[in-house]
């Protein structure tokens, strides 16, 4: 399958959920290279949602690990110096790679609900790709 292809069933998927459950989100779905090969800001979402979605993403790609993950990791000090250093990257729970054969093949990022809920949902779809 191709990541176009992936990216929008992940993409159709988060807004479903997101739907069923009240939330307005921004959904992005990065390459390999950090480019943005899918993406959607639902009706009613923040504008800054969109925004967040790709620097979750970005740290988690980044990273190769969920942007949750990472800002538990990382001390918030060092945070600091690492967007100084990156300013795409953002140490909040909603990005998760996308690994397939053990390769990060790409990254979602999710923004516009609670945090938990942002992590939880981009891990678990990003978890049905491998």
């Amino acid at each position: 399958m191709m990541l176009l292809d992936v990216a929008r069933t992940l993409v159709d998927g988060a807004v479903r959920e997101a739907e069923e459950a009240g939330l307005r989100l921004a959904v992005v779905v990065l390459d390999q290279t950090f480019t943005v090969v899918y993406a959607v800001r639902m009706d009613g979402a923040q504008r800054s949602t969109y925004g967040a979605a790709v620097g979750k993403a970005t740290t988690a790609l980044n990273f190769t690990a969920p942007s949750r993950v990472m800002k538990e990791r990382i001390l918030p000090e060092n945070r600091l110096s690492m967007q100084i250093a990156d300013p795409a990257l953002m140490f909040i729970g909603g990005g998760a790679p996308l690994v397939r054969d053990g390769v990060a093949i790409g990254a979602i990022g999710i923004s516009g609900g609670p945090e938990a809920t942002d992590a939880e949902l981009a891990e678990r779809l990003a978890a049905s790709v491998g």
